[in-house]
């Protein structure tokens, strides 16, 4: 049985040409096109989710999937990241990092992005 993180990996795998899985800063991360949201953002969630982070720091596994034209690992840190999958919890990392809750841990300044 599948999870659904495991189901949308699987997707994103078919339908789409795939990098591989690169460590980004926080900062690159953007939010999608309007045409390319699954949702809008849901502020009490994102509320739980920064709470989550600041309790448990490492206790949780985040991965981001992102959309991105003319990649290659060469130009990767000057690139913005448009957010497909995980824009939840992009949002809560760049609300904490611009409080200044936790720029002192690498945890927060990048996350492991599908690309």
């Amino acid at each position: 049985m599948y999870t659904y993180n495991q189901l949308y990996i699987l997707y994103i795998h078919q339908v789409t040409q795939f990098s591989g899985i690169f460590s980004v800063k926080v900062q690159q991360l953007v939010p999608p096109k309007w045409t390319n949201a699954v949702r809008k953002l849901n502020e009490n969630h994102v509320k739980n989710i920064k709470q989550a982070m600041l309790t448990k720091p490492y206790g949780a596994f985040n991965m981001i999937v992102v959309n991105v034209t003319n990649f290659s690992i060469s130009n990767l840190e000057r690139l913005k990241l448009e957010v497909i999958g995980g824009n939840h919890t992009r949002q809560a990392l760049q609300e904490l990092l611009e409080e200044g809750r936790c720029f002192h841990l690498l945890y927060f300044k990048y996350i492991s992005a599908y690309i």
